[in-house]
């Protein structure tokens, strides 16, 4: 695969993630922090380590897998989605109506074959632990490889292994 490809876990919900974040834990790399902003008459803007840009979604078609992944405990379906976002700088100003969405992204992976990516929102600054006041609205994994790739079989399956 040349493009950037997101997978998604079919039937797994967003509320278990919670549960595996310290589980997966040993393979976290690195937290980012970025601000989306939505206008209904604008579209998507980011803002991510002082840079201003618009998105522009490019569509792709989605491709299903079943039980596609097996672990000793389930076997996994999978949902492939190619779609991206073109990124634009912006040298103007930001749209005047929006609506400010602060994003806590963190990634873990062991390997250069696959990520698992986990975004958010973090309710408070003041904690403890890195997930104690995080909550998931998306997860998935990133791959450039092509999912028959032995490699990122692999790591899905190392990945995946730790969700039951």
């Amino acid at each position: 695969m040349s493009l950037e490809t997101k997978i998604y876990i079919q039937d797994f919900s967003i509320e278990q993630i919670k549960t595996i974040l310290n589980r997966v834990d040993i393979y976290f790399k690195m937290q980012y922090d970025t601000i989306q902003l939505y206008s209904s008459e604008q579209g998507i803007y980011f803002i991510e380590n002082g840079s201003f840009f618009q998105l522009k979604q490019i569509d792709k078609p989605i491709k299903y897998y079943k039980d596609f992944i097996e672990t000793k405990k389930k076997s996994f379906s999978l949902i492939l989605d190619e779609s991206y976002y073109e990124k634009t700088p912006v040298v103007s100003q930001i749209p005047v109506d929006y609506l400010n969405v602060p994003v806590t992204t963190f990634e873990f992976y062991n390997s250069p074959f696959v990520k698992f990516i986990v975004e958010g929102i973090k309710e408070s600054n003041k904690t403890v632990s890195r997930y104690e006041s995080f909550v998931p609205k998306n997860f998935y994994f990133k791959t450039n490889e092509d999912i028959e790739n032995y490699f990122v079989k692999e790591e899905l399956n190392v990945f995946l292994s730790m969700f039951y």
